[in-house]
Formats: C-alpha cells, sequence, structure tokens
C-alpha cells in the first residue's frame, strides 16, 4: 500500500523524511512503512536513505545503508521497489540493528 503523509521529524540525525511510505509485514506478522529519510550522502550532498519504521511503535525506525541522491530518487524508489526486495531489505535492517 503507498501512501503519502507530510513530513515528520526522523529519528536517525534529526531529520526530516520524505513523503512515500509503503506498508510491508514481516514473518513477525508486525507492520512496518517504508520510508526515505533524509541524510548526508555521498560527497557531503543531501540526499535520503531507505528506512523502515515499526507502525506499532513510531519511535521505531531503522535506517538502511541505502542511500540516495535526492528525495525524489528515494520516492521513486520507495514507490517502485518489489514487495521481494522491500522484504529482504527490512530482514537485513533488523538483523543489522539485532532485531528478530
Amino acid at each position: 500500500m503507498l501512501t503519502t503523509n507530510p513530513p515528520v521529524q526522523g529519528l536517525a540525525n534529526m531529520t526530516t523524511e520524505t513523503a512515500a511510505t509503503r506498508q510491508i509485514t514481516d514473518e513477525q506478522g508486525r507492520t512496518w512503512s517504508a520510508v526515505a529519510s533524509g541524510a548526508t550522502v555521498a560527497h557531503r550532498r543531501k540526499g535520503a536513505r531507505l528506512a523502515f519504521r515499526l507502525d506499532a511503535d513510531p519511535a521505531t525506525l531503522l535506517v538502511t545503508r541505502i542511500e540516495f541522491n535526492s528525495d525524489v530518487a528515494a520516492d521513486q524508489a520507495i514507490r517502485t521497489m518489489s514487495e521481494h526486495e522491500l522484504r529482504r531489505r527490512l530482514q537485513w535492517a533488523k538483523t543489522d540493528a539485532g532485531l528478530r
């Protein structure tokens, strides 16, 4: 499911998240939202990183290593990424964060 939300203050380095989100359910039945979290990327430019927010606890934000050159690129990737790829990225983010 694709939704658009107004920008909100993110938890990773107090950055702003962009509007595109997609919901995905993990193997434990928890619902996560894939979002683009604003970040400083290559060459100290403003861009975004793929992140996942646990819907039951919005304070839980897992920021991945996947970087985008702009918010527009991040939004497009989130909208067009396959569900299989989102699940795989979520699993890696949870593993990196020590979550199951």
